[in-house]
């Protein structure tokens, strides 16, 4: 078999795919396997803990949307002769690229009203954590797939943080998504409470986040924080990210890196489903008020009568506590 992968386009997705495609080298050890993904998804490659024997095309998904970069990426596809090929993204325009590049075994789930442009269309198991969903895929290459697998420890390592004198606590308080933000006020008082305890706090994430950085930084007043908002590629932002002791996000990329480093992780949940991409080892513990209106998987909050209520009634004592807790134990509290 001569083997493509398209990957998901989002962080946290292709983070969750690293089990897939571990397994999916281990258990096909003599076919070529290639990997399609955004330009970012090298930083995160190069940095796992497993050799892949691949190959790798990138794409820059600005020129991706276009009709000519459509057109030059199905071509030097098509030079490659793929017989099957897994997409892991859910777009139509993924299954697309890779029907017009005339791959003859095409595997993906049927989202989107994509179907026809696949010739094996499986139907998601939405009870699956999405981890599972694509170690699934497997089954169709007639191999059977590990589903207990999690990203934890597949990118990079933690050593660092042993040598740490001060107890570091990363933080990365964007999402792309507005119904995936806990409060700024809220992140400013957490902010303030970890000074008071002597915790260094380090913000991460990319130029949106800065705007979030910025903000927190000039209402906060007199507080001291290292900030690499917007300021590191996602590769040097993995090896700063080793040096925390406890990382604190919003459900988004950055905590599942955290998370796949075997970084003691809070992730703070709001309209994302913790059930099908919340973390899934005692190392990470997932946040969630258990609202009502939540989890309603929307970009856009839409609870008219109570505002964002899923992430506001996650107040800073929650993590206070569960900081605490960490420091005496080791572990999160999960009561």
């Amino acid at each position: 078999m001569n083997i493509i992968v398209f990957l998901p386009n989002w962080i946290g997705d292709v983070i969750m795919s690293l089990p897939f495609l571990k397994q999916l080298e281990e258990k096909t050890p003599n076919n070529l396997v290639t990997i399609l993904g955004q330009n970012w998804s090298e930083d995160i490659l190069m940095q796992t803990k497993f050799q892949y024997n691949y190959n790798l095309i990138l794409y820059d998904r600005t020129d991706y949307k276009t009709l000519k970069g459509f057109y030059n990426l199905i071509k030097q596809i098509k030079k490659k002769n793929f017989t099957h090929s897994f997409v892991l993204s859910e777009s139509l325009s993924s299954a697309l690229l890779f029907m017009l590049s005339n791959i003859p075994n095409r595997i993906g789930y049927a989202t989107q009203g994509r179907s026809v442009f696949l010739n094996n269309s499986i139907i998601k198991d939405n009870s699956f954590h999405r981890t599972q969903q694509f170690l699934s895929l497997l089954l169709n290459i007639a191999t059977k797939p590990d589903l207990s697998m999690t990203p934890k420890g597949l990118i990079g390592d933690v050593s660092k943080r042993t040598n740490n004198k001060t107890f570091k606590i990363g933080m990365h308080a964007h999402s792309q998504a507005s119904s995936r933000r806990w409060p700024t006020i809220y992140w400013i008082r957490l902010i303030k409470w970890c000074q008071k305890n002597n915790l260094k706090i380090i913000l991460f994430g990319n130029k949106a986040a800065a705007e979030i950085s910025t903000e927190i930084i000039r209402d906060a007043h007199n507080i001291s924080v290292t900030d690499y908002c917007g300021k590191l590629s996602i590769k040097n932002s993995i090896n700063k990210m080793k040096e925390c002791n406890l990382f604190i996000s919003n459900d988004s990329g950055p905590m599942h890196i955290a998370h796949a480093l075997g970084i003691p992780t809070i992730g703070i949940w709001g309209a994302g489903d913790k059930t099908e991409t919340g973390m899934q080892t005692e190392m990470g513990i997932n946040l969630s008020a258990g609202a009502y209106c939540s989890p309603c998987i929307k970009n856009k909050c839409t609870n008219n009568r109570e505002p964002m209520l899923c992430l506001n009634s996650i107040v800073p004592e929650m993590i206070f506590n569960q900081i605490k807790y960490y420091q005496a134990h080791g572990t999160f509290n999960n009561i």
